[in-house]
């Protein structure tokens, strides 16, 4: 029996059961059953609960690109799992606009592309740090910081740095200094996009596109989104104490400047 809701005309409700006429029309129906099949095998599997009290409807109609219950599937990932692009996906799609591809919210920054002055305060601070602006640079917009040189690491061949001896010098350093300067290594990393995390590296310019909506694409993007937030959480760490007090930033300056060619190596032409 065909049930009408107040908003569904008799017309539009024969519309969902009228056969496909064309091989064309066949598998885009049968895709879009597919998709929606995996979509909603995905929120049973990872949202048990939630799946089980939905009252949503389960299916898209011909003039949706996604189905309520898929919605909610999908705005659960976001909100407790790892970033979507959900407005793009759930909103700015077409009926015929599904996409296999999960739309992942990178976290890397595009700093190279925005104007210094638009950036956040970390990220202001940071770039400083590893040596990517000036000093006279991170004072005008940062007027409590009062440091008057430039970086060590502004000069710097990374090339030529030796990274394991460069991570082991600034874990010795942490035991006596802070914990948190430890991670002076992971802000460069983040700042040149090498960290190794997938949400990290990526930018709006160059995203994760290669995640499907599957058990073992959405399994990595979860462990790959946890990794991120602590070390998201390392940096902010990080650049807090440096920021907290100028003697803090000076004494991480005077260090990168004193044992530079402890962790470099001079090339010869």
């Amino acid at each position: 029996m065909i049930e009408l809701s107040p908003q569904t005309t008799a017309r539009q409700a024969l519309q969902r059961y009228q056969l496909p006429r064309t091989f064309a029309e066949a598998h885009d129906y049968l895709y879009r059953k597919l998709h929606s099949i995996q979509l909603l095998s995905l929120y049973k599997h990872y949202f048990p609960e939630e799946y089980n009290r939905s009252e949503k409807r389960s299916l898209p109609t011909a003039e949706e690109a996604y189905s309520p219950m898929e919605t909610e599937f999908v705005e659960l990932v976001d909100e407790r799992l790892f970033p979507l692009y959900t407005e793009f996906m759930l909103y700015g799609s077409g009926a015929d606009e599904r996409s296999t591809v999960i739309p992942v919210r990178s976290l890397g920054e595009d700093w190279y592309n925005t104007e210094y002055e638009n950036l956040s305060p970390g990220w202001q601070l940071a770039l400083f740090l590893i040596g990517e602006v000036t000093f006279h640079e991170i004072t005008e917009h940062q007027p409590d910081i009062t440091i008057g040189e430039n970086s060590p690491l502004r000069e710097i061949v990374w090339a030529n740095v030796q990274w394991d001896a460069f991570k082991e010098r600034w874990k010795h350093v942490a035991e006596a200094l802070h914990p948190a300067v430890a991670h002076i290594p992971l802000v460069i990393s983040l700042a040149y996009h090498d960290t190794g995390n997938a949400f990290l590296d990526s930018t709006d310019e160059a995203p994760i596109e290669d995640c499907s909506w599957n058990r073992e694409d959405m399994d990595l993007l979860i462990k790959e989104y946890q990794e991120a937030a602590a070390m998201i959480t390392h940096i902010n760490e990080l650049l807090e104490w440096v920021g907290s007090d100028p003697g803090h930033l000076q004494t991480v300056l005077t260090l990168l400047k004193e044992d530079k060619k402890t962790w470099t190596t001079a090339k010869k032409d």
